[in-house]
């Protein structure tokens, strides 16, 4: 028997033992994140699962885990398939799969704090149909994972005005008016890059996201009190955080909200945990969306001018990768995380970059495919001659984030690769391209992506883009480019200073996986077209695009223009910064198309 498989034999036993027939288990932690380091880590150490979205559900006899478009091979390659389904969905789809696997009247268990209100909710109506109870109980894998790891304990750091742009008493005064707004006393902010921007706070308590292990109770007055390990806060961010701001421990935010009384209080339903409405008993919730999401997502001059430097700055890495790559990928001897790791030693190079903004995705040939694949010590694959190799990630400048994604030819590539390649990459430049009014929404422009590939029958499992944080979460709320029903709000309006990724893909399983990202700033319109209210995407992303994967004949003159006008800017943005024979390699890459 695998690990995997005693594990589930031992949470099987602790479900029993507290009275359930069942348990859930998310990917996520306290705060809702996407990504979770660790100790949070309690999926990965069940079902051996290694992607950023999952949930498993365990009945005394059955498991599944439940993952979207983007990780179904992945979870198929991972998780022990004699012993745990793999599904394709979110959370909403199981507890359906519960109600139809239920074999008695006992209740369906989870810990209220990794699961969000609206989850609860839904899934307590889906199970009531079936006759099931949703229980909240204490974490069962925390019980019988008996070498967890220790919550990170190192220091926060305040994130200097210089980069910040804004004084954290303004954004506080800012969110306290829209609280009083509402007709709240107070607002309840789990989500750790919410508390992070809004506090002008950072820290490693996330892996690849700079942010603090934290909670925050702000009042309508201003003031606030962030729950936190008392060894995070030095003098130095005593100072910072200033009087209006109390410390508490991390572990008593349950406690305080139990003593609110009748005060009314917001929340956001959709990443609150449920354990956090559950403590505040008597008080009268008003449920409303993150205030902080959209000024977080709006980037201030000081921002922008940061983002602007920090993707210069992210470009010089890549192009000096790319140029090691070409001799290095020869022989056929480079592996995956070799490559990788060149890449990321050269991001690091930079002054202000403290560290990557998510693992880099490093996948040549088939693993590519996969389009949030890792490679794994002793299981990493030989870039081949002949094929294709992609590399997605970023770096966590202390002037902003980057996420940029390239695909490059290894040898010749191909006729089909070539098509694949283009098709993908008209999809992208079908949103890149785009005037559109106010008040669009990314949902409203993700189909306008995928039409190039709809008219040759593809499509992709994935989303078409999201917001990028200032030294924050490479994904960011609420803007997001995707089909309605995803993991992210796909309704908010586009609104000028928002930065975005764009990133259509081709993932053929077993063969090849293409995509092209790059990061843009929403400006407003200029020129023809470009009447009061109407935006346009400006490219923060510098880096050369693989003109040996482009096939001409399929770009109208559009398409052709727009790239030889961003390959003009790449030259002009990163030129001065590289050595003469590195400047003469970039401006040969960039040449105008054929």
């Amino acid at each position: 028997m695998t690990d995997h498989g005693r594990r589930l034999d031992l949470l099987r036993t602790a479900i029993a033992a507290a009275g359930g027939q069942a348990y859930v288990v998310p990917l996520t932690d306290e705060h809702g994140s996407e990504y979770v380091i660790g100790y949070a880590r309690r999926l990965e150490w069940l079902t051996g699962f290694t992607g950023s979205q999952g949930w498993a559900a365990v009945t005394g006899e059955r498991a599944a885990i439940f993952v979207d478009g983007r990780y179904i091979v992945q979870a198929e390659r991972e998780v022990d398939r004699g012993r745990i389904e793999v599904i394709p969905g979110g959370g909403d789809a199981v507890a359906p799969w519960l109600a139809a696997n239920a074999v008695g009247q006992q209740p369906v268990l989870f810990d209220p704090w990794l699961h969000d209100c609206g989850w609860v909710d839904r899934a307590t109506n889906a199970l009531a149909a079936a006759g099931i109870a949703l229980v909240p109980a204490p974490n069962l894998i925390d019980t019988i994972w008996t070498d967890r790891p220790a919550p990170p304990a190192a220091p926060a750091v305040p994130h200097p005005l210089r980069f910040a742009g804004r004084e954290a008493s303004a954004k506080r005064a800012q969110m306290a008016a829209e609280v009083a707004s509402a007709g709240a006393d107070a607002l309840v902010l789990t989500a750790l890059d919410s508390i992070a921007w809004l506090l002008n706070i950072r820290g490693t308590d996330l892996g690849e996201t700079p942010v603090v292990r934290s909670f925050l109770l702000l009042r309508s007055n201003a003031s606030a009190m962030l729950f936190v390990d008392p060894g995070k806060i030095n003098d130095a961010m005593r100072d910072h955080l200033g009087s209006d701001v109390e410390c508490a421990p991390y572990g008593t935010l349950a406690t305080r909200l139990g003593e609110m009384g009748t005060t009314r209080v917001m929340i956001d339903p959709d990443r609150c945990p449920a354990a956090v409405r559950a403590a505040l008993g008597t008080a009268r919730i008003i449920a409303a969306v993150d205030p902080c999401l959209t000024p977080r997502a709006i980037k201030n001059p000081v921002e922008i001018a940061g983002m602007r430097r920090a993707h210069q700055a992210d470009g010089i890495a890549v192009v000096r990768f790319l140029i090691w790559l070409e001799s290095a990928a020869r022989s056929g001897d480079l592996d995956e995380i070799a490559a990788a790791d060149r890449l990321d030693a050269l991001r690091r190079k930079d002054g202000l970059c403290r560290g990557l903004s998510a693992a880099t995705i490093s996948a040549a040939g088939a693993n590519a495919a996969l389009p949030h694949y890792l490679a794994k010590p002793g299981a990493a694959a030989l870039l081949r001659p002949g094929s294709v190799y992609l590399f997605d990630g970023g770096g966590q400048y202390l002037d902003g984030t980057t996420d940029i994604t390239r695909t490059v030819a290894i040898g010749d590539p191909g006729p089909a690769l070539r098509r694949d390649f283009t098709l993908a990459l008209k999809a992208h430049l079908a949103i890149a391209t785009l005037r559109f009014p106010a008040g669009t929404t990314g949902g409203q422009l993700d189909p306008l992506a995928r039409q190039p590939l709809w008219r040759a029958g593809l499509d992709y499992p994935t989303g078409t883009g999201h917001g990028l944080g200032s030294y924050l979460a490479i994904h960011e709320g609420p803007a997001f480019f995707g089909k309605p029903g995803g993991t992210r709000a796909v309704d908010a309006p586009l609104r000028t200073d928002m930065v975005m990724t764009i990133e259509p893909g081709i993932y053929r399983v077993g063969q090849h996986g293409v995509r092209t990202e790059n990061a843009y700033r929403v400006v407003p319109a200029t020129g023809e077209g470009g009447a009061a209210g109407w935006h346009a995407f400006e490219p923060l992303t510098m880096a050369p695009i693989d003109r040996r994967l482009i096939d001409t004949a399929l770009l109208d003159a559009e398409e052709r223009a727009w790239i030889d006008r961003y390959h003009a800017a790449v030259v002009a943005a990163l030129a001065d910064a590289l050595n003469p024979p590195e400047r003469a390699w970039l401006e040969k890459t960039c040449a105008p198309l054929d």
